[in-house]
């Protein structure tokens, strides 16, 4: 019993020294840390080039990153769509600035599908992304849904999402 009763008292003193400890740690030594340094505000680079927005964020002590690139019909090429932290955010110099960068308009080369079924080339079309029109052509040399022409031609490189016109053969009865 006197056994047990002594490593009841180790326990406990090691629980009482361990929350000793914590308290001293948590709320003593880890705000000291976290306060040291020289803090700066995030400033906005939404909409600046990449290469302006990194240096912007350079001369504040802080380290630009870009994250992802993102299809933008609508924004340059280049140009910082998001950051994080955002603007105005009160940092530690050194921290990193994730940006999400524009990476313009996906061109896509137009496959050359003249000759091959009609549904065939509508699915290698619409899995490069790419909408697609039928129109339909009597035809007396071809059988029935067979793409004779393409607008835009094959070769031509076109923004992904454009429309592609397939014209396709219709047997004349």
């Amino acid at each position: 019993m006197n056994a047990l009763r002594k490593i009841f008292y180790y326990l406990l003193g090691l629980v009482i020294v361990g929350a000793f400890l914590f308290v001293i740690f948590n709320f003593f030594l880890m705000p000291w840390v976290v306060r040291k340094g020289q803090e700066v505000i995030v400033p906005s680079v939404v909409g600046l080039n990449v290469d302006s927005a990194a240096a912007l964020l350079k001369d504040r002590g802080l380290v630009p990153i870009v994250d992802t690139l993102i299809p933008s019909a609508d924004v340059p090429a280049g140009a910082v769509l998001e950051q994080d932290p955002a603007s105005d955010y009160r940092v530690k110099k050194g921290r990193r600035v994730f940006l999400k960068v524009s990476a313009g308009i996906t061109l896509v080369q137009v496959p050359d599908l003249i000759g091959k079924p009609r549904d065939k080339a509508e699915s290698i079309l619409k899995d490069l992304g790419f909408e697609v029109k039928v129109e339909y052509v009597e035809s007396e040399e071809y059988e029935s849904d067979i793409v004779l022409e393409m607008s835009p031609p094959p070769g031509k490189e076109i923004p992904k999402g454009s429309v592609v016109i397939l014209y396709v053969s219709k047997e004349i009865l």
